[in-house]
């Protein structure tokens, strides 16, 4: 790895810092030297970085990535899984660094197609035409009012006028979705080039700009699916440097991506709406002989596929037999359903299969009919019709992919499969899941084996097992990456104090221990609240959250805000407002609370973690994990350490995170859970955690 950068990016690095008056970091330049050899590839391809608060990752690797990949002739791909770090890199990093370069360089955003208007669409429903009386009645299905056809008369007038983009961010009305659905479409409701519009399509414009941008930074949701469709949206990959940010969600978003799940009942329904949507295409365009045929051949489909349906669910329900009706949950043992559900399956591929491409095919037909219309005159009717039959298509494909994956013999496929059950008084609902955990069969040909170079980046990737657990869960083993840890630039023992009080309750799978460890911290939180005046409170679960804060003092709730119905951004909101004033305030929330948050300064002086956060035992997907392991040797004593723990050691990390978030924090840190110093694995957890100040009662583990 070299020691020094190359003079490039020594000079862009150089000028960016003397630009906005900063000094250089060590740990950013030890991070951008790292780099430096992926991109090389004196080291490796593919390198994974740990990078903590304070390292200042995102002009780490832009400033690195971007004068080397226009050396290569290549293009930077940065892919986040949250919206507000693309927002950051976008209207923040990327500028402040180009300003700085000497060369310059371009960068786009790219987004999903319903991010855009569609002007033609925006067109017809503010300019509608008077069509004949069937097409007419399908206009009325938009069901739009009064007040909405105007806010869509201003926004025409907007786009026409070039005071609108076309971009949903930058929309200059707020809509609802409802309102913001009718004048966009997906690929089944666009006609491409044929479209008088094309050429002033903001979709298409985007796509022109993310071809020809030296930087396009995107999510991970939509550079998969383009890639899984195979779409020339990105560059090839082999003339891609990638930049995997946020890189502890990578293997979620594919397993999200690939992932399928129908639920019976709600199909059938929207089986039955599109019949009766078919019918009515087929008695107003009764002229066109091949719709005709068309929606023959999707009823004749449709009555032998309903009659399967049912007696799927009769299998489903004999999953079930001799459990307690409040089991709602089936996991198939190796992922192998059994051979009735199987066969079932294998039908329903065959005929969702069909009623796919029957359904591909109306919507070309309608297609023909709208681009052979006169500007102007195609009927807002069959494009609402296209949008519809799009999202049918969406479905069909889904259902298909599903049953497909079900039909499968043993041990084919290594996914997690499973059913739940909705109980309801009218009907219960019977919903098939299946999710890959074999993540490297599916990144390794998708991205891996081809990509010219990456970097996979996070503060929360290291779990105290040499990055093995990222390496395996994002498909990296075969790929040998190079790995680099960087510690915190802030002096964190000084900064943080981690305080583990002498709790009585040792928590364990048992519901009595389980409420009395609750009620134990109803005792200990107004205490520990006290001793200052803001705080993030996190549980790891929502029942757990709700039962505490009801049980706290009166005078202490009024100081709190619950995550329960209002939004994030206006918790945090308020919260700040509260600290601006001079008063109190703490918040109490889960998940979604435990990153990506930032409350610097007296906005957060205090984390207190109620419980480590441990995934459900029994969840379909860790079991399925662990199945997989012991197939291929792993000991049953491993199984825990290797599947269970590192997602709780880098929940932990990032939930400590939210505290220290510049040079200038303070505070503390009070885990409410005595496992981590009564068990064997809380070593594990300490020494994976940064170098707090440790207060506590009982006798740590020595730290390395």
């Amino acid at each position: 790895m070299p020691r020094t950068l190359t003079p490039q990016v020594r000079h862009l690095y150089d000028e960016w810092l003397g630009q906005n008056e900063f000094r250089s970091r060590p740990s950013q330049v030890e991070m951008m030297t790292f780099i430096e050899s992926i991109v090389n590839q004196d080291l490796a391809k593919i390198g994974v970085v740990e990078a903590a608060t304070g390292t200042g990752k995102t002009v780490a690797y832009a400033a690195t990535a971007i004068p080397l990949a226009k050396e290569h002739s290549k293009t930077v791909v940065i892919a986040t899984a949250t919206v507000t770090l693309q927002e950051q890199i976008v209207q923040q990093d990327l500028p402040s660094l180009r300003k700085a370069s000497d060369v310059g360089f371009t960068f786009s955003l790219a987004k999903g197609r319903q991010r855009y208007v569609c002007p033609m669409r925006l067109e017809r429903i503010v300019q509608p035409d008077i069509s004949s009386v069937l097409l007419r009645r399908l206009d009325e299905q938009a069901g739009a009012n009064k007040q909405t056809v105007k806010k869509f008369e201003l926004l025409y007038e907007a786009f026409n006028n070039l005071q609108w983009d076309g971009d949903r961010d930058n929309v200059p009305i707020k809509l609802t979705e409802e309102q913001w659905s009718p004048i966009i479409t997906d690929s089944q409701g666009c006609t491409g080039k044929s479209c008088k519009s094309f050429s002033r399509c903001p979709y298409f414009l985007s796509r022109q700009q993310i071809r020809t941008a030296d930087v396009v930074v995107t999510n991970y949701d939509h550079l998969l699916r383009s890639l899984q469709a195979d779409t020339d949206i990105y560059p090839p990959l082999t003339d891609v440097v990638l930049i995997c940010d946020e890189a502890h969600h990578l293997s979620s978003k594919v397993m999200t991506t690939f992932s399928t799940r129908v639920a019976i009942n709600d199909s059938r329904a929207m089986l039955m709406r599109l019949q009766n949507s078919l019918d009515r295409l087929q008695r107003g365009l009764a002229e066109h002989t091949v719709i005709t045929q068309l929606v023959s051949i999707f009823n004749e489909a449709y009555l032998g596929l309903v009659p399967k349906l049912e007696e799927l669910k009769e299998y489903l329900k004999d999953c079930f037999l001799g459990t307690d009706e409040q089991v709602t949950e089936y996991r198939f043992p190796n992922g192998n359903p059994k051979n009735a559900i199987r066969e079932a399956a294998t039908h329903l591929a065959l005929f969702y299969g069909g009623l796919t491409t029957t359904i591909s095919n109306v919507a070309a037909e309608v297609k023909k009919i709208v681009e052979t219309q006169e500007p102007n005159k195609s009927p807002q009717g069959l494009i609402e019709f296209l949008n519809e039959l799009g999202i049918a298509s969406n479905h069909l494909s889904e259902a298909t992919l599903l049953f497909d994956a079900y039909s499968v013999s043993e041990n084919s496929s290594v996914c997690a499969r499973w059913i739940t059950r909705t109980v309801d008084d009218l009907q219960p609902e019977w919903v098939l899941h299946n999710v890959p955990i074999e993540i490297d069969k599916i990144v390794n040909p998708l991205i891996w084996n081809d990509v010219f170079a990456a970097l996979c980046t996070s503060a929360t990737l290291y779990a105290g097992d040499q990055f093995r657990h990222f390496i395996e869960s994002a498909g990296l083993r075969e790929q040998d990456p190079a790995t680099l840890r960087i510690d915190s630039p802030f002096n964190l023992a000084e900064a943080v104090s981690l305080h583990i009080p002498n709790m009585q309750t040792l928590l364990s799978s048992q519901e009595q221990v389980r409420i009395a460890h609750t009620n134990e911290v109803v005792v200990m939180l107004p205490a520990v609240l006290k001793k200052h005046k803001s705080g993030l409170v996190l549980f790891a679960a929502r029942k757990t959250m709700t039962d505490v804060f009801d049980q706290l003092p009166k005078e202490l709730r009024r100081h709190c805000f619950i995550q329960q119905g209002t939004g994030v951004p206006t918790l945090l909101q308020e919260h700040r407002k509260r600290i601006d004033r001079g008063e109190r305030s703490y918040l109490f929330g889960v998940a979604s609370l435990r990153e990506g948050i930032d409350l610097p300064g007296d906005y957060c002086r205090h984390v207190i973690i109620a419980k480590l956060p441990f995934d459900v035992p029994d969840d379909p997907i860790m079991e399925s994990q662990r199945e997989l392991l012991e197939a291929d040797g792993a000991e049953r004593n491993e199984l825990f350490t290797l599947v269970q723990l590192p997602p709780v050691i880098l929940k932990l990390k990032q939930a400590c995170g939210r505290l220290i978030r510049n040079e200038d924090d303070f505070g503390q840190i009070t885990i409410l859970d005595i496992r981590i110093v009564k068990r064997n694995y809380g070593k594990q957890i300490l020494e994976s955690l940064p170098n707090y100040g440790v207060v506590t009662q009982y006798r740590l583990p020595n730290r390395k």
